[in-house]
């Protein structure tokens, strides 16, 4: 029993010691840094994209691609390339979601006159060749800073409902600049946290052996 008692502890403490380290910045995303400005679609491994809201695949260096639906590019870095999005399903398509975070990356919205962007990330830029509206969402922060500066998201949609879908066999491209970050550590008190649990679970099989 006192093992139950140990654990409960451990739990109760490392909760309490976490969330008085944790930092609120209401939906914003933190980031440690950015390392590279200038990547290419090899870099985006691990991009995730979402058509309506339930098909879901995950860029692979070369494509994504789920029932009825395929993601391409062509170029080099990202800001020069161009990514093609075809819908091959007979049903017409109203979103898709891009998810940077997947591949530890940002999506670089655009140069913004007079205010400084966020540091390291240099001039963004953005090019929709298709129809529909679009919407960056998911401001991203450094640690350590107020805010976001208003450049660098983690989520692009296209939405094409107001323009009754984007129709079976048709496609749309789009250039969207991308940059690869280092992410915040975990906190040392959850690490701390976590560790105690597998040992407390390591500790309670060899009672048992």
């Amino acid at each position: 029993m006192k093992i139950y008692y140990k654990l409960f502890f451990l739990v109760f403490l490392g909760f309490n010691i976490t969330s008085a380290f944790a930092v609120t910045v209401d939906s914003d995303e933190i980031i440690k840094e950015i390392i590279q400005h200038k990547i290419d679609s090899s870099d985006m491994v691990g991009m995730e994209v979402t058509v309506d809201g339930t098909s879901t695949a995950k860029w692979d260096g070369v494509s994504a691609t789920a029932s009825g639906w395929e993601l391409q590019y062509s170029g080099t870095d990202t800001r020069g390339g161009v990514w093609m999005f075809t819908n091959n399903s007979s049903a017409s398509v109203y979103t898709v979601q891009f998810d940077a975070f997947g591949a530890n990356a940002v999506f670089d919205k655009e140069f913004i006159f007079d205010v400084e962007g966020t540091e390291g990330s240099e001039a963004g830029f953005f090019k929709n060749s298709g129809p529909g509206d679009t919407e960056f969402t998911g401001p991203v922060k450094l640690a350590g800073s107020s805010g976001p500066e208003g450049d660098l998201y983690r989520w692009l949609t296209f939405d094409f409902t107001g323009a009754g879908g984007l129709s079976a066999g048709d496609s749309f491209e789009f250039t969207i600049d991308s940059d690869e970050f280092a992410p915040v550590p975990l906190p040392s008190a959850a690490f701390l946290l976590f560790s105690g649990l597998f040992g407390l679970a390591g500790l309670r099989r060899r009672q048992k052996s």
